[in-house]
């Protein structure tokens, strides 16, 4: 079995297989960009415009002190209840919920949608900004949202996917601090997903890899996975639903066999589900342990 736990591999520092941009804070490189006016360049290759309604679970998270949502974009999220959002940890980690404005309801930056207050932000308790296990979040907004979120597929759905090497779709408003592009309009593309396996070759990204991970892209480098923001999501239609299987964690884009690589969902369900339906309003960052998956790693920070 491709994550059977026998297979499960040592976790290493991410270093050659990871752009070395992605160590740096994207809420902090979003401050920078702004104090210092930097250029964005604000197209996007391989991709191309998301129809209005697509992917409307999908959401902005913007640097609240920042006015201009074209520098005030930092990383995504999905929605996955009327009120939470998923995302990556590296992306929210230390963060206070009132730092934080969240853009729902819209596929471009600067029209249209609602800026949404965040109450808590949870970060998984093993989180490890070295290696990035355990690389997950979530965001309990202000008030509700309508909409219809993606499903959580079963361990045997997803196993099938990534069997069949099926299309995954992401979306963005571009990697501005992985790859320097930006958009203002949400932005999307597909790319099959990967054998774990061939994504952990020496040549690819090696031991970085562990099986709560995954991987999408082509071996030569061509529209890839990692074209999307960091916590956005890595979806599927199959058997008329959508699947939320992973969220964009980390990659090296545009290289040949560096593919994009998302953190599961499927081994954290019993911890979102633990999360999002405790019934408890936090008011602070919190790192708390899992309750279900691996045994912890360590505390961060």
């Amino acid at each position: 079995m491709l994550f059977c736990l026998a297979d499960l591999l040592s976790p290493q520092v991410v270093a050659a297989a990871d752009n070395a941009q992605n160590h740096i804070d994207p809420y902090d490189r979003a401050l920078r960009n702004w104090q210092s006016k930097a250029p964005l360049n604000t197209k996007i290759m391989k991709g191309r415009s998301a129809a209005f309604g697509d992917r409307p679970w999908q959401v902005g998270l913007l640097t609240a002190s920042i006015p201009d949502p074209l520098y005030a974009h930092f990383c995504s999220g999905t929605l996955i209840t009327d009120q939470w959002v998923i995302t990556v940890a590296h992306c929210v980690a230390g963060r206070q919920g009132t730092e934080l404005i969240v853009l729902v309801g819209t596929n471009s930056l600067n029209l249209g949608g609602r800026k949404k207050q965040v109450i808590s932000v949870v970060v998984h308790g093993a989180y490890d900004p070295r290696t990035r296990e355990n690389d997950l979040a979530l965001l309990f907004l202000d008030s509700p949202t309508a909409i219809f979120p993606p499903q959580f597929p079963s361990i045997e759905v997803e196993q099938r996917l990534v069997d069949d090497q099926e299309k995954i779709k992401v979306g963005g408003w571009g990697n501005t601090y992985d790859f320097g592009v930006k958009s203002l309009d949400l932005m999307e593309t597909e790319a099959p997903l990967v054998p774990l396996q061939l994504c952990s070759e020496p040549d690819s990204h090696g031991q970085s890899l562990t099986a709560t991970m995954l991987c999408a892209g082509y071996e030569d480098g061509r529209t890839d996975a990692c074209d999307g923001d960091s916590g956005g999501p890595a979806t599927v239609r199959q058997y008329g639903q959508e699947f939320l299987i992973g969220v964009k964690s980390w990659g090296d884009c545009g290289a040949p066999k560096k593919y994009g690589v998302f953190t599961r969902i499927t081994p954290y369900v019993g911890w979102i589900r633990a999360n999002t339906h405790s019934g408890l309003i936090r008011t602070q960052t919190e790192y708390l342990w899992p309750e279900s998956l691996v045994a912890p790693a360590r505390r961060f920070p």
